[in-house]
């Protein structure tokens, strides 16, 4: 028994200076004489956690739970552990056990609830808060997270009235302060929204969230210098704050400041999902890879974008492979007819590839200055079959909504405030080429006389190919910054391009040098002076048609 108390001391002296490895041999020998005991049992659990060994932290954890079964600070601790290691279902019902045992547990709700909002389970996130509610449980942190879920389900109403719950109860929440900000920036209504923000910067100025919100909102200001000032500070904070990096290098790259931007534009990982799990190494140009795989990523308009730098890699490799979106699959196969073209339907698990990349990150390698952009104005070289149009005017393709996108309403433009262009209709046939469905508008600007003509079997949803056919089939076109503006001018048509001012501003269409866009050189912008106000770039446009295209 002495021997097992001085080795027990000589354990706990060595965790005190912080040496857990030497701790454990004595600890785990200790154990395995007496099992029974709690104090050997949370030293272990202590000891692996802090050298970050969560599995074999969860082993102790369950004989812990064996021999104590009601320790919610077990449960708590098994929960994180199986979070980090991404077993969110174990953690779930660690969380749910604290419940069990004590259903006033608030921070058990909060902790279960923000895990599944972080795995985008917000429904499930939701049912524990309600939960926590009819178990009368009044928490002013319980209402906030509610708030913020309903904030991620773009449900603002519900995200404002929850937030003012919180505050009913604690003034001071800054969290709630927070997403009154949140909330008030995605309703544009920017008054309150920095008002809200400053009021959570004075009770909480060391908290990295609020100022990554400041920097957003400066961002969507188009106050940029402002904006990167809180984004700096905000990763000041914690480092960790992947938004702020990426919110930041997109500013760098809309200002052509390319080396800097794509530093940051690898943060996207820790906000988007990866296309593909491989594991292959990653390629740069220092190794001797003979075969990569690259794989296409964000939207559709992005793998467009991203594709024009693969001409510049076939030089180095005798195999490349291109994964993307299925809609886009010939379309790039008859484009580059150097290299295989696969989508993410078809079966490339047995791809020899030696290496990979994704596609956005081509750029970090080959686009850091203006004279890095080709100046071909067709990035994509395809000889389509030309479809039939009656030529007894100038044919311009029409596309002005975009869809599944935070900013979508923000780039879209009404077609009443297209109105002043369509009724150059003397000069100009109008084609429909959106893809969605707008025969109700369409059927009403008809009844002004101002009609925009359907294309018998075209989807420009699901068939981008045969969009693409109709695009090179017309003079010109008008779009918003969407697929269609990405495939138009890949294709080399004249694009003229409506931008809003600020928010929906996408960075690389800011790429422009004397009036030129780098990456699509026959992209023609006309961007809002004013967010939200349409009326001086179609006054422009209308101005530009009239010069440049009915005045031949």
């Amino acid at each position: 028994m002495m021997y097992s108390n001085q080795q027990f001391i000589k354990a706990s002296n060595l965790i005190e200076k912080k040496n857990y490895s030497e701790a454990i041999t004595i600890l785990e020998k200790l154990f395995k004489k007496d099992k029974n005991n709690k104090d050997y049992l949370t030293r272990i659990i202590f000891c692996y956690f802090e050298l970050k060994k969560y599995q074999e932290s969860i082993i102790f954890m369950k004989y812990l739970q064996d021999l104590d079964p009601t320790n919610i600070q077990n449960y708590f601790n098994l929960g994180y552990c199986y979070q980090i290691k991404g077993d969110y279902v174990s953690a779930k019902k660690s969380y749910l056990k604290i419940i069990e045992i004590d259903k006033k547990n608030v921070q058990a709700y909060l902790t279960l609830g923000s895990m599944l909002k972080n795995i985008n389970k917000f429904d499930e996130a939701l049912e524990i808060y309600k939960v926590a509610i009819s178990e009368k449980i009044y928490s002013n942190k319980i209402y906030t997270n509610i708030s913020s879920v309903y904030i991620e389900l773009k449900e603002y109403l519900r995200a404002l009235d929850f937030a003012n719950k919180a505050l009913s109860l604690d003034a001071n929440d800054y969290l709630a302060l927070n997403n009154l900000g949140v909330i008030y920036i995605n309703q544009k209504k920017f008054e309150e929204a920095i008002k809200y923000l400053n009021f959570a910067l004075k009770i909480k100025n060391q908290d990295p969230l609020v100022y990554l919100n400041l920097g957003i909102f400066y961002k969507n200001q188009n106050n940029e210098a402002e904006a990167i000032k809180y984004f700096d500070k905000c990763i000041s904070l914690d480092n960790n704050y992947s938004d702020a990096h990426l919110y930041k290098a997109l500013i760098h790259l809309s200002n052509n400041n390319f080396i800097e931007g794509w530093k940051g534009y690898e943060n996207r990982w820790l906000k988007q999902k990866k296309n593909v799990s491989s594991n292959l190494p990653l390629w740069s140009p220092n190794k001797n890879f003979k075969h990569i795989l690259i794989w296409g990523e964000q939207g559709l308009g992005e793998q467009i974008l991203f594709s024009s730098i693969i001409k510049d890699l076939e030089k180095n490799f005798k195999k490349i492979t291109l994964i993307v979106n299925i809609k886009l699959k010939k379309i790039l196969q008859e484009a580059f007819n150097n290299i295989e073209v696969l989508s993410f339907d078809d079966d490339w698990s047995s791809n020899k590839a030696d290496c990979q990349i994704p596609l956005g990150s081509l750029g970090y390698f080959y686009r850091n200055s203006k004279n890095d952009f080709p100046l071909s104005k067709k990035i994509l070289e395809i000889n389509f079959k030309q479809q039939y149009f009656p030529k007894k005017k100038l044919r311009c393709g029409l596309s002005w909504k975009s869809v599944n996108s935070v900013e979508s309403d923000s780039k879209s433009i009404n077609l009443n405030e297209l109105k002043n262009i369509l009724k150059l209709n003397e000069y100009i046939d109008f084609y429909d080429i959106q893809y969605t469905d707008e025969n109700k508008n369409l059927k009403l600007l008809k009844e002004e006389g101002l009609e925009i003509n359907k294309i018998p079997g075209l989807d420009p949803f699901n068939n981008l190919y045969h969009l693409s056919e109709v695009i090179c089939s017309m003079d010109f076109i008008v779009t918003i910054s969407n697929t269609t503006a990405h495939l138009s001018a890949s294709l080399g048509v004249p694009t003229f391009v409506l931008l809003s001012k600020n928010i929906g501003k996408l960075w690389y269409w800011s790429n422009n040098i004397n009036d030129k866009n780098l990456w699509y050189p026959n992209a023609k912008i006309f961007r809002q002076k004013t967010q939200g106000v349409w009326e001086h770039p179609t006054n422009d446009l209308e101005k530009f048609i009239f010069k440049y295209l009915i005045n031949l």
